[in-house]
């Protein structure tokens, strides 16, 4: 399924691309047809100017520099005045009339060719504006309609549209940047050389020899951005698209031919995130005229090989369909690099209190401060100056410093840590989701919980969403569940009570309704034990008390092994264990912890995948 999904997408774009190539080439005749006229218009007002003034095909320079008449001045500036009232939105390139009526004959002729040349870039505006919005929308609902699970309806944000459109890329410039930026070449080239043609004596012809030459290349100019701009925004519709219904991952494919740039040959094939696609590094165009494109890693292609497990499952079927989901989460996430991230700060955090204990600047400070009272003593500053440094010394190297910034870091971290729970668990769901159904959905919860306007209640409903949905059902038919909020979590079976501690809710919340899954859902705790007991095969009991110290009863015992935490191994006789309750609020919140015990890790990715 894998290879034909890749062979559809492929054969998809390709179609696409091939149909935007038609319409690229539609535009770039329209835009040649629009130079054509432009360049026929200043080779007229040339013609005119030799027709004036040369005398055997050469123009005096002399003659050039001689003040336009009053009746040239009105026909200029009425030239101008159209050009406004056309085109508004570009009043600000056109000169005012006291400058108009300034101009010798060559600036006259100059203008006539600039306000010829920007009425281009106006039409060439207008033509990109509509081509690309159409490319958008094409590309947009081209990769909707195509996608497996896509929603029911769908359409072109029109907001969204436009914010890709005005985006820049390459260089941070957009479409319309470009346009201008070539219009702009383009006229002070032409200008350039109108005057360096008319010095030098040139002849009429060899000044339309130049202007046509100066066509051709804003001819191939124009025709390098159609086709570049219509790829890479065609390309963004797709990656929209891709993204709005939940595609994580993307693929690109390279037509391989003789005309494939080396750049392209290379990243033909590679997997990229697209919360990492970067255009011109990991993502089309790479140059112009790039014909690579990208293709999704739909969700349905990652689990083909996933087992359907119930309590039959053997420990190599739970970790084989564990590894296929941790794979996924190593590669097409970025809880890991979250995770470093955090890690980064709290090196950060030690290294201040470091310093704060050992009083970092007290050295640096003191020679600072002896210094500025030999100063002193010897004459060179005066007293006022003298307690000014000593202020500044004395702020600049306090521990106070060092406690600031330890107090700032350290809110960081808990925001921090906050944010990537939430994304971490997100991200988790999100691909547990390609498995199986995950959530609420459309099962009523009023009749489950007790007081369900309650605070504690509304915490236990967010935590259930991110559980196998038949796994809610089975809790929900079980009967109801009373929410409290206590000082320390628990699940009593036999009250059908839920205690979630203020701390960290959502996390103990998971943890809880975890362990009421071991006494709806029998296949849990028959799959905990044959797990629990291979791994803690051997090992004595020690008391938790002991290890972890705080709030444990001396009684409250466990089995240490390799766990990534003493409390996993807990022992209560078989009843109950901490394996998936603790498997699964640190797989949410916390996953690269749990991915230290990688066997562990597969092992509880694993049971989330048993009915």
């Amino acid at each position: 399924m894998k290879m034909n999904r890749k062979e559809y997408w492929e054969k998809r774009q390709t179609q696409l691309f091939n149909a935007q190539d038609k319409q690229d080439a539609k535009l770039t005749e329209r835009m040649r047809k629009e130079y054509e006229r432009t360049a026929k218009a200043i080779d007229k007002d040339i013609a005119s100017y030799y027709a004036k003034y040369a005398k055997d095909d050469v123009i005096e320079y002399r003659k050039l520099v001689v003040g336009l008449d009053k009746k040239e001045k009105d026909l200029l500036y009425q030239d101008v005045e159209k050009f406004v009232k056309k085109r508004p939105e570009h009043a600000d390139l056109m000169p005012v009339r006291k400058s108009v009526y300034k101009l010798n004959r060559l600036e006259g002729l100059q203008l006539s060719a600039r306000q010829r040349l920007l009425e281009l870039g106006s039409i060439e505006q207008s033509e990109f504006d509509n081509a690309l919005k159409d490319s958008y929308e094409r590309g947009y609902l081209s990769s909707m309609e195509g996608l497996e699970n896509k929603e029911a309806f769908f359409r072109v944000d029109d907001k969204v549209m436009q914010a890709t459109l005005n985006a820049g890329w390459i260089d941070g410039a957009n479409y319309s940047d470009r346009i201008w930026s070539n219009k702009d070449k383009l006229i002070k080239t032409l200008n350039n050389e109108i005057r360096d043609g008319l010095v030098r004596g040139e002849s009429y012809k060899s000044m339309i020899d130049i202007l046509q030459n100066r066509t051709e290349v804003g001819k191939s100019d124009t025709k390098r951005l159609v086709f570049t701009e219509s790829a890479h925004i065609l390309n963004e519709a797709n990656a929209q698209a891709f993204q709005d219904a939940g595609i994580k991952k993307y693929e690109l494919t390279a037509v391989l031919d003789s005309k494939t740039s080396p750049t392209c040959r290379n990243i033909d094939g590679q997997q990229f995130l697209f919360s990492q696609r970067v255009v011109g590094i990991n993502a089309p165009p790479f140059h112009p005229y790039c014909r690579t494109t990208q293709i999704p890693v739909e969700n349905s292609e990652i689990v083909d090989d996933l087992k359907t497990l119930d309590d039959s499952a053997t420990h190599k079927e739970l970790r084989e369909n564990g590894k296929a989901l941790a794979d996924r989460i190593k590669n097409d996430t970025d809880i890991e690099k979250r995770a470093k991230e955090l890690d980064n700060k709290y090196k950060q955090l030690e290294e201040l209190r470091k310093d704060y204990k050992n009083d970092k600047f007290s050295a640096i400070r003191t020679k600072a401060l002896t210094e500025n009272r030999y100063d002193l003593d010897d004459g060179l500053i005066n007293a006022k100056e003298f307690n000014k440094r000593q202020d500044e010394i004395t702020q600049k190297y306090s521990r106070e410093k060092l406690s600031n910034q330890i107090r700032t870091l350290s809110g960081e971290i808990t925001s921090l840590e906050s944010d990537n729970a939430l994304k971490n668990a997100e991200d988790i769901k999100n691909i547990l989701s390609s498995v199986r159904p995950m959530g609420i959905g459309d099962i009523d919860l009023k009749g489950h919980l007790v007081k369900p306007a309650s605070a504690t209640s509304k915490q236990i409903k967010n935590a259930y969403d991110y559980l196998p949905t038949d796994w809610i059902k089975k809790s929900v038919d079980y009967g109801e569940l009373k929410p409290k909020k206590v000082r320390r979590a628990y699940y009593k079976h036999a009250t059908k009570e839920i205690g979630v501690s203020a701390g960290d809710s959502f996390r103990t919340s998971l943890h809880e309704l975890t362990h009421r899954q071991e006494h709806v859902n029998p296949t849990i705790i028959k799959l905990e034990k044959e797990f629990y007991d291979m791994r803690t095969k051997g090992e004595k009991t020690q008391s938790l008390k002991s290890l972890l110290g705080g709030v444990y009863d001396k009684k409250e015992i466990t089995k240490v092994d390799n766990f990534i935490n003493p409390y996993m191994g807990k022992d209560y006789d078989g009843r109950v264990y901490e394996l998936m309750t603790m498997g699964v609020d640190t797989l949410y919140t916390n996953p690269v912890d749990l991915m230290k015990d990688e066997e562990m890790f597969e092992w509880v990715l694993g049971m989330l995948t048993v009915k």
